[in-house]
């Protein structure tokens, strides 16, 4: 099995690519860096920076190129734990695969497995 890894990825439009991309991704097991809560709830969290949405519309636009997603980086809390739980809910729904965060810490640890690869992902504080 061949793996292509994408880097961070929102969606506040469906997610495109072109035809000479989409022709690549095909080939691969493809996993990204989803970058974005999924949820109209939530209150944003203190920190420095942006806080970033992704509109839930989108997400089957993504499930057309997309295998899985990693969901640990910095902008996972940005919508606090009910914006996890609901970016979990939302990628479940469409049968998308997320790792990386959850809703407790053996969910958050619980690597992706596919055969006999597992994939972990983890962030700092």
């Amino acid at each position: 099995m061949k793996f292509l890894f994408l880097g961070d990825v929102t969606l506040d439009r469906p997610f495109k690519c072109s035809d000479e991309v989409s022709q690549i991704v095909k080939d691969y097991y493809c996993i990204a860096n989803f970058e974005a809560a999924v949820t109209s709830q939530g209150i944003q969290s203190t920190k420095a920076g942006r806080w970033i949405r992704s509109e839930v519309e989108h997400l089957p636009s993504l499930a057309e190129h997309v295998d899985a997603v990693t969901i640990a980086n910095n902008h996972t809390m940005d919508f606090g734990e009910e914006g996890l739980y609901t970016t979990k809910t939302e990628l479940e729904n469409i049968g998308m695969s997320s790792f990386g965060a959850g809703r407790n810490r053996a969910e958050a640890f619980e690597p992706h497995r596919i055969g006999d690869c597992y994939i972990f992902s983890v962030c700092e504080n």
